[in-house]
């Protein structure tokens, strides 16, 4: 069974007013630039491919 995954990320607001989240590129655990950055995380159900996840 796959396991939920949990990324860090930075929403924003977009010209048009939209709520929008920015994954982080860098997601090791050693990084801490990417926990400086962020101000959520994105719940990724186990059953969602990450690739498709990132690309908006």
């Amino acid at each position: 069974m796959p396991h939920t995954r949990f990324l860090r990320g930075l929403t924003y607001v977009s010209q048009t007013g939209e709520l929008r989240v920015k994954i982080s590129k860098k997601q090791a655990s050693n990084v801490l630039s990417s926990f400086l950055e962020s101000n959520c995380l994105v719940k990724v159900p186990g059953e969602k491919d990450l690739m498709q996840v990132r690309k908006w």
